[in-house]
């Protein structure tokens, strides 16, 4: 065991990506809580598998549609960071929004949106990318964010939501 801990490790230290996903299975309660955990089971088997990102997609695409026949599917965001590029891969699956924080500047990062994971069978997903650079910050949000409405009927927007990501300019 000790030898095994030892080459995972080392692995680990000498990784030259950082792979972040994002996952929400449609409804609430328990439901949804078990389709999530299917979605992410699949994407993490087929990344441990050595699968690109939109292979990853396609596997738990097929993994969901299987279980569910398309009514209920689950959104997604697989993004794979090159950490000495500074490339970014990512899969938009139904995900939620991807903005960026460079400078001063915030802007959403445009990325192809595609179908969710197993609202159709074989649905043959695309892996699309941008560039990061030191100093950068990402926020990944979901449409409820800039779409509630506040106490006095009011849209957040994103106007709010480009002050907001500003405001943590100084945080971790």
């Amino acid at each position: 065991r000790r030898l095994r801990e030892d080459r995972l490790v080392a692995r680990a230290a000498t990784a030259t990506d950082l792979a972040l996903t994002v996952v929400n299975g449609m409804g609430e309660g328990i439901a949804a809580a078990q389709l999530t955990s299917l979605a992410v089971n699949a994407l993490r088997n087929a990344r441990r598998a050595g699968a690109d990102l939109a292979d990853q997609a396609a596997l738990a695409d097929q993994a969901v549609y299987a279980q569910h026949q398309g009514e209920q599917y689950v959104s997604a965001l697989l993004l794979s960071f090159a950490y000495e590029t500074g490339q970014v891969s990512v899969v938009d699956a139904g995900s939620p929004q991807i903005w960026m924080r460079r400078g001063r500047t915030v802007e959403r990062v445009a990325v192809e949106p595609q179908l969710p994971l197993g609202m159709f069978e074989e649905t043959a997903y695309r892996i699309r990318t941008f560039q990061v650079q030191p100093g950068d910050r990402l926020v990944i949000i979901s449409d409820g964010v800039h779409s509630v409405m506040s106490p006095a009927g009011e849209a957040y927007g994103l106007t709010a939501l480009q002050r907001g990501i500003n405001a943590s300019a100084l945080l971790p």
